[in-house]
């Protein structure tokens, strides 16, 4: 209540200052401090923006480095490089707005992992025998990659958690063990894709083609137990699992989720009840033109 009374009081001093003798002196005092504050987050945004320029000069030295070894180093560094942050330049007006941020490397390295990474082969892009791009352990965390090609890529114990990876082609890649949480994979090509014990949990697959995909539970780089396949939460709606392998008790989903999607020759486990009892999963075939004009998943 103090507070409420004094600032009435305040402005009415404020507004009697400024319409006193001496108030353009008082004027001149506060446009100063504003104009002051205004030029900090200036200075804030320039000097955070040329960070983050001179992070993605140092990337693409790296990746442009012509030796395999340079650029699977660079790439583990491709989510921290393109989450980097910068303040947004104040408008001298927007004071409300002088604290927004944004990713002033985001849209670039999009745009860059769009046209290199499809031509990727093994002898510029991996250190890992048999993949031509090398991904293992890399911090993709919240990445945009959309319409990506990772194709056959090694992301084995990958951080993928909320990754933008809409319409990306992850087919044939080996992503087991990796945090794909909150990843939004609508549309996703994951045909013949490893997901062994790949955590899924709450992320977007709609109309996501797995055809072929391994989500079976498999021990992890020496590891003796089988790591749980997580899909809890995944939104399966409209996803093709034609051939895919779930036929293990340690794939975590449930009928409701397979309600959703399709598959013709998926391998389901039983799902474990209260008690002893046990009740076999099942899953819908596939319909031809249930995807319209787009045709399945698997066959984009």
């Amino acid at each position: 209540m103090l507070a409420l009374d004094l600032l009435p009081r305040w402005v009415a001093s404020l507004f009697d200052t400024l319409i006193g003798d001496k108030g353009y002196i008082t004027f001149g005092s506060l446009a100063a401090a504003y104009l002051a504050v205004y030029g900090l987050f200036d200075t804030k945004s320039t000097q955070e923006e040329t960070r983050a320029s001179t992070e993605r000069i140092l990337f693409m030295t790296s990746v442009n480095a012509g030796n395999a070894a340079s650029f699977v180093t660079a790439m583990k560094t491709f989510g921290d490089v393109q989450a980097i942050s910068a303040t947004e330049h104040p408008n001298v007006f927007g004071f409300w707005q002088w604290a927004q941020t944004y990713q002033p490397n985001r849209i670039s390295l999009l745009t860059w992992a769009r046209l290199r990474l499809q031509s990727c082969h093994e002898d510029a892009c991996s250190l890992s025998k048999g993949s031509r791009l090398d991904l293992t352990g890399a911090n993709l965390g919240d990445a945009g990659l959309s319409g990506v090609d990772l194709s056959g890529a090694d992301l084995r114990g990958a951080n993928l958690r909320d990754a933008d990876l809409t319409s990306a082609d992850l087919s044939g890649a080996n992503l087991s063990g990796a945090n794909m949480s909150g990843a939004q994979l609508s549309g996703a090509k994951l045909m013949d894709a490893k997901l062994n014990s790949v955590n899924l949990l709450d992320a977007n697959l709609v109309a996501a083609g797995l055809c072929g995909a391994d989500l079976t539970p498999k021990p992890l780089r020496g590891g003796n137990a089988a790591r749980e396949t997580i899909l809890q939460g995944a939104n399966l709606s409209g996803a093709d699992l034609s051939g895919a392998n779930l036929g293990d008790s340690g794939v975590a989903v449930s009928q409701a989720q397979l309600d959703q999607a399709c598959g013709i020759g998926t391998k389901l486990s039983e799902l474990k009840l209260k008690g002893d009892s046990t009740v076999k999963l099942t899953i819908r075939p596939c319909k031809e033109d249930e995807w319209g004009w787009e045709g399945p998943p698997c066959s984009k």
